[in-house]
Formats: C-alpha cells, sequence, structure tokens
C-alpha cells in the first residue's frame, strides 16, 4: 500500500480540471479511475478524503458528477482492506464488535421508520448513509498497514487545507460573498445576522468552525510540532482562530471551549490555556479586528446602489460576544418557540410521547433526508417541511425512540473506554477532548451527518483501537 504526493497531486489538477470544465461524466471518470487505483494506492486515496470533505459542498455546487466520490473511495477502501486482512479478519472484527450497538441503533431506526411511519426506501437509505459511511473509516485505519508517517502525511494535508479554507473565507469577509461564491450561493436570502458570518467553502458557518477547531486542535499533537516549520504552525493556528471568530459561530466555539477545559483539568496542561489564550487574542488583534475594519470600509467605498444595499444588511450584523449576550434574551428564546430549536424540541417531544419504543425512524423528523424527502409525519403533527433538527438528541428519540437511544449511550460508554485506556498518550488524550465535543455539540447540531468532524473522529478511533500498528 503506496502513499504518493505526485498521484495526490495528478488528483487535485484532476479536480480543478473538473471544477474548470464543469461536466458531470468527468467526475465519473475521476471516480473511476481512483477505485482502479485503490488496491495499490490505498493511502493516497484515503488522504485525498481530508482535501475532498472540506471542500466538498463547493466542489459539487461547480460539478455535481463528484457528490459520491468519497462513498465511493471509502467503500473501495473498505473492500481493500478486508482482502488485505483476510488471514486476521476475526481478529479485526473482534477489536471493533462494540460497534454492533451503534449498527443496532440504525437498524432500529431504519426498521421503524418502515413499520411505524411506512416511509420509502430511498429516504431511510439515504439517511442511513449519512450516519454510517464515516464509520467504515474506523475499519479502514483499524488495519496494521498504517504506519506512523502516514498519519503525520494526512496532519499536514489537514493543516495546508484548513489554511487555505480559512483565507478562502478571510476574503469572503473582505469582499462579499457575490465575490468569492458561485452564482447560487451568493444569491442566498440571509438573514442580516446570518449575512455577515463566514460561510466559507462549507456552506454553513456552524460546520466550517467545528472543522477549522478541529485541525486547531490537531495542531497541537507532538508529530505536528515535530514535522512542520513551527512558523507556518503558528501561520496556520492564527489564521485559523481568526476565521473560527468571524464564522461568529457560538455552538462549535462553547462545545470546544468547555472540552479544553475538561482537557486541561483532567491532563493538568496549564501552560497550554496560556498558549491557546495568547493565539486567540492575537488573533483577534492582528486578524480579525483588521479583516472586519477592512470590510466595512470596502463596503463603504461602494459606489453602486446594490453595494449600498449590501452595506445596510451588513450593517446589522453581530459579533460573537453579542451572539452570546442574545442566546437568553426574550426575543431570542420567544423566536425560537416561534420556529427555532425550541420550537423543534417541542414537536420532537409531542411525537416522540406517541412513539416512545423504537420512534418513528429515519428520514421523518428533522434530519439530512428529510431535507431532499417529504417526511410522512410532517402533516399529522403539523412540522414545517423545511426544518432541521440541530439537536443529535431529539432526533435520536423521535428517530428510534427509547430502545435506540439505550443503544447509542452504550456505544458512547464503549468509546469512553477506549479514550480512557492508555489515556498518557497524546492522541488518546486528543480522542477524548473530541468525544466531549460531539456529546456537547449533539445539543445544538446533528454533528453525527457532520462529515468533515466525523472524518477526524473515526480517523483518529480506527487509530486508538489497532495498538499493533507499524512503527517508522
Amino acid at each position: 500500500m503506496l502513499f504518493s504526493y505526485k498521484l495526490l497531486l495528478l488528483y487535485l489538477i484532476s479536480l480543478f480540471a473538473i471544477v474548470i470544465l464543469p461536466q458531470t461524466w468527468l467526475g465519473y471518470l475521476i471516480i473511476m479511475g481512483m477505485v482502479l487505483l485503490s488496491y495499490a494506492y490505498l493511502k493516497t486515496n484515503i488522504a485525498l478524503l481530508f482535501i475532498y470533505y472540506p471542500l466538498r459542498p463547493l466542489l459539487i455546487e461547480l460539478n455535481s458528477g463528484l457528490t459520491f466520490l468519497g462513498d465511493v473511495v471509502i467503500i473501495s477502501s473498505v473492500l481493500v482492506i478486508l482482502y488485505v486482512e483476510r488471514h486476521a479478519i476475526k481478529s479485526l472484527f473482534k477489536k471493533l464488535s462494540f460497534f454492533m450497538y451503534f449498527f443496532l441503533f440504525v437498524l432500529v431506526g431504519s426498521v421503524s421508520a418502515l413499520l411505524v411511519s411506512n416511509q420509502a426506501i430511498i429516504p431511510i437509505l439515504m439517511e442511513v448513509r449519512a450516519l454510517v459511511i464515516m464509520t467504515l473509516l474506523v475499519l479502514v485505519f483499524t488495519s496494521s498497514i498504517w504506519l506512523k508517517r502516514d498519519l503525520v502525511n494526512i496532519l499536514n494535508i489537514s493543516l495546508i487545507v484548513a489554511f487555505i479554507i480559512s483565507l478562502y473565507g478571510l476574503f469572503e469577509k473582505l469582499f462579499g460573498k457575490d465575490v468569492v461564491f458561485p452564482a447560487a450561493w451568493a444569491s442566498w436570502d440571509l438573514s442580516s445576522q446570518n449575512a455577515s458570518r463566514v460561510y466559507g467553502a462549507l456552506a454553513n458557518p456552524n460546520v466550517l468552525a467545528m472543522y477549522l477547531l478541529t485541525v486547531f486542535a490537531l495542531s497541537f499533537l507532538p508529530v505536528i510540532r515535530l514535522s512542520v516549520n513551527q512558523f507556518f504552525l503558528r501561520l496556520v493556528q492564527f489564521t485559523i482562530l481568526s476565521t473560527v471568530l468571524l464564522t461568529v459561530s457560538r455552538g462549535a466555539i462553547l462545545a470546544f471551549l468547555i472540552a479544553l477545559m475538561v482537557y486541561i483539568i483532567m491532563t493538568r496542561s496549564w501552560k497550554l490555556i496560556i498558549k491557546i489564550g495568547l493565539i486567540g487574542v492575537l488573533s483577534f488583534l492582528f486578524v480579525t479586528y483588521p479583516v472586519e475594519y477592512g470590510a466595512e470600509y470596502i463596503q463603504n467605498d461602494a459606489t453602486t446602489e446594490q453595494k449600498k444595499n449590501k452595506k445596510r444588511k451588513k450593517s446589522e450584523s453581530y459579533s460573537l460576544f453579542e451572539r452570546l449576550e442574545m442566546m437568553f434574551s426574550d426575543s431570542t428564546i420567544e423566536s425560537s418557540k416561534n420556529w427555532g430549536r425550541l420550537y423543534i424540541v417541542d414537536k420532537g417531544i409531542e411525537v416522540f410521547q406517541d412513539h416512545p419504543v423504537i420512534g418513528t425512524g429515519f428520514a421523518t423528523f428533522g434530519d439530512s433526508a428529510t431535507q431532499r424527502f417529504p417526511s410522512p409525519i410532517y402533516d399529522q403533527y403539523d412540522i414545517d417541511e423545511d426544518i432541521y433538527s440541530d439537536n443529535q438528541y431529539i432526533h435520536i428519540l423521535v428517530s428510534t425512540g427509547i430502545v435506540g437511544a439505550l443503544l447509542l449511550i452504550i456505544f458512547l460508554v464503549r468509546l469512553c473506554v477506549v479514550a480512557w485506556k492508555d489515556f498518557y498518550q497524546e492522541e488518546r488524550r486528543l480522542f477524548g477532548l473530541f468525544l466531549i465535543v460531539l456529546m456537547i455539540s449533539c445539543l445544538y447540531y446533528n454533528t453525527l451527518e457532520d462529515k468533515t468532524f466525523m472524518l477526524w473522529f473515526y480517523t483518529l478511533l480506527g487509530w486508538l483501537i489497532n495498538p499493533s500498528r507499524q512503527e517508522d
């Protein structure tokens, strides 16, 4: 199994060409090529995922033929691993036996969708795909084919990608969405509060913040400090935090801050909080604030009536601190009850009370599948068609009931055991931090469907499960 930077560069050139010449069949062609190379260059294919997923919304907006590139790469890689590890397949699955609880949870959600809600097969499969596809990476990274330098290569790739995406976000803030975004994105009808937030290549400020903070946390691993130029590393960290502040994502920032506090208390890494605090302050003073000021200056310098209208809209933007103050204001709570997160929780509890055992099933309440397919229960409960639960817990409770929730709790407990075992290892500590972030962020996001966060979550999990992996 080879890792080739030359092949990775060829993949990137191909993706760039496909974007410039947006023919769908070209997207299918590169996917076929990657499948053919999946045995000899599995590591290179997997490394591409750490470029593809952070750019996926932008790539598929420009060429829909790339929609399933990630799925195909992961599935073909799993098939290769099963073949390579065929003589140790029992041992491999024994290490992953606790995933039985997760797949039973998925089974409950699928069966209840069919039996309770009479949902169609395709929407159910789409939601199962959203929840399961990234878990297959655990099997891939549990394999003994990986060297430590392979993980370092992927970490370095993630640093570069996060840096580029952060710069893209800064340009978005400075020059406006209509300059840097595809036409379909630039025409979004955003509220005055959201219009000033950085959406980035991920087309969502919260998902963008979760991804960037994930890479920021990874940048403190010892293997990164030893393999990356320190000036570049600090530059990446400053740029990432600056862009995160411009997303004004309360949920992502709070989740990582709370997880960081727990991490520091448990590991007694008191110097770390000073280092991160210093990076945060300098990022705000030397990048975030100047970019905010520059964006305001550029808007004020606009001469057309169209730009004047944008100025009026963006002048109503709020800083992170103002949005934190607004979290518990009377107006915010009232609007949340009428159409926001509290409304969704109220409706979810109403549905759960009618179906407490196994729920109403996947693709029936506020998940990614209901964004594309109609839910059979929305008319009955007078639920708006375009809602997204933005709360993984209420989604789990409604979709899988008490049975599914208990299965997922058991799975999470087993993950905690993985994190706690040999806690002195830096990678294991970091996985523990990600586990805390996952549990907190699920209060206000459907984090299990967030591919950029779960990409690294399951990668680290697979890496930690196999203690017999090859060392350099």
